[in-house]
């Protein structure tokens, strides 16, 4: 079935390097916020096109270039499974480490997609603040760990908001063993120095930076 050893060997190297760039442990922070995404990988943020994202991209695909060269045939299944394999195996191989060996921190998982922030200004100078942040704790120890928003937002108004709540940060959070809790983070804060009025603004997919005595994430 193997036409070409070479071959096959070489899809296989570029295959892992090209999901360790897109590997998402111990950091799962995107390069800006995804406009396109192209198997996992985000290839034009709001920034426009990510050339990480790219480079990526064209290593993945090199991968399946040189599966097809390498085999003799079934290569539309090859690629299929090859796609299926590099979208789903990095979020599967991190929950299975997650819940067998990690500890502290990095047993802590964190749903982005689920968390969000809403800023309502009720007068010229302030505003409250509140953030609902998804975590789960897949150890059985309880993870004392601190918070703090991550300030590269695509939105300036949104930016500064973050930046305002980072000026009460770090905020201290204690997970019990195998708990999963929605954090609440809610500040009254100084919107006088804004440089666009808001009456409310929500951000989803909230990235954060969770810090401890056993290293930094970005989430």
């Amino acid at each position: 079935m193997i036409r070409d050893k070479k071959k096959f060997y070489m899809a296989l190297v570029l295959f892992a390097v090209a999901m360790a760039m897109n590997f998402p442990f111990p950091h799962d922070y995107p390069f800006g916020q995804s406009e396109m995404v192209v198997f996992m990988i985000t290839v034009i943020n709001i920034d426009g096109w990510s050339i990480y994202g790219v480079v990526n991209l064209m290593v993945l695909t090199a991968s399946f270039y040189f599966l097809i060269k390498g085999f003799e045939k079934y290569h539309i299944r090859l690629i299929i499974a090859g796609i299926l394999i590099f979208t789903f195996l990095p979020s599967g191989l991190v929950n299975a480490y997650q819940q067998t060996f990690a500890s502290d921190i990095y047993a802590v998982a964190y749903d982005s997609r689920a968390s969000n922030c809403k800023v309502t200004n009720y007068s010229e100078t302030k505003s409250l603040a509140r953030c609902n942040l998804h975590f789960q704790n897949h150890s059985s120890e309880a993870v004392l760990f601190s918070i703090k928003f991550h300030e590269e937002y695509w939105f300036d108004f949104q930016n500064e908001s973050l930046v305002l709540l980072n000026q009460h940060a770090p905020y201290e959070v204690v997970l019990q063993g195998n708990e999963k809790r929605v954090i609440t983070i809610e500040e009254e804060i100084d919107v006088s120095a804004v440089k666009e009025p808001f009456n409310v603004t929500e951000m989803i997919e909230v990235n954060i930076i969770i810090s401890s005595d056993a290293g930094r994430r970005e989430l």
